[in-house]
């Protein structure tokens, strides 16, 4: 029989914090954390295959979609999206972190005590994305014509406040860079 190794992560728009947890040893381990781009997702995806064996993933669902889910299965690897209401969790632990979450999230799923969510199709998505791309342009439009504005900048306004962020984060597109400022119109 094959060895399994169960990964826990905890992805994060820049980053993915990740656990591992061999089958049949006690101790889960926390390798680090890293920047969230597929370069270094192949270079740690190559050092894990280097034991041999089997290597199942598992995630808590978050703002960032399933594109993690997505890549991972294309290249040919199980992985499991867990919904956060679904990981058990001991009363009183309130303290969360990225090493925590992912060591958790390891330990868990080689125990078998973690419930993955039903992941939709890309194509399944395309028409709801089309429809939020819609809803996304008439807002950028509405707010030209009442602010009579051709401004080059507009997403320099609208990145803290766009209700459509996620949006973006969903279909896989982030801006790198400074996090969001507040602006004073």
């Amino acid at each position: 029989m094959k060895k399994v190794l169960y990964v826990g992560l905890d992805v994060h728009k820049e980053t993915i914090s990740v656990a591992f947890a061999p089958h049949g040893e006690e101790e889960v381990r926390f390798v680090g954390t890293f920047p969230n781009n597929s370069m270094v997702l192949e270079s740690l995806l190559r050092k894990m295959m280097s034991g041999g064996g089997i290597v199942r993933f598992a995630y808590e669902a978050g703002p960032g979609g399933y594109t993690l889910y997505r890549q991972l299965r294309e290249k040919g690897y199980e992985c499991m999206v867990v919904a956060p209401s679904l990981i058990p969790r001991r009363s009183g632990e309130r303290v969360k972190t990225d090493k925590r979450d992912a060591l958790m999230i390891a330990r868990l799923y080689r125990a078998g005590e973690l419930t993955g969510i039903y992941v939709p199709e890309k194509r399944a998505l395309h028409n709801k994305h089309i429809f939020q791309y819609g809803r996304l342009r008439e807002f950028f439009i509405g707010f030209l014509v009442k602010r009579s504005s051709t401004s080059t900048h507009i997403w320099a306004f609208f990145y803290p406040f766009c209700p459509f962020f996620p949006f973006f984060l969903v279909i896989g597109r982030t801006f790198p860079g400074e996090e969001a400022k507040t602006a004073h119109v």
